[in-house]
């Protein structure tokens, strides 16, 4: 029987925490309205507007404590998944 490596799944347990909290911020930076979206919808299609994506932005360089994220990397940020890809790489310095 194969055995589970540990990293992996604290690494997985990781991402589900940060999606939370990115999904706590988004729906924070959408005033509510953003309550059922997935890790994979498309955050625009869902009505994220640039008011909000720079509220979501703000609050995800604050509570990380990440330099300016930058215009490019933001154009980057389709869904949760890619705000989690970010933070991480970001976080692990890449």
């Amino acid at each position: 029987m194969q055995e589970e490596n540990p990293n992996t799944k604290k690494s997985v347990m990781d991402r589900m925490d940060l999606l939370k909290t990115l999904s706590r911020f988004l729906n924070e930076a959408m005033m509510g309205a953003a309550k059922d979206i997935q890790p994979d919808d498309d955050l625009a299609q869902r009505g994220l507007d640039s008011m909000g994506t720079v509220e979501f932005v703000t609050l995800v360089e604050e509570e990380f404590g990440l330099e300016e994220i930058t215009p490019e990397e933001i154009s980057r940020i389709a869904t949760l998944n890619d705000a989690a890809d970010l933070v991480l790489a970001r976080l692990e310095g890449t």
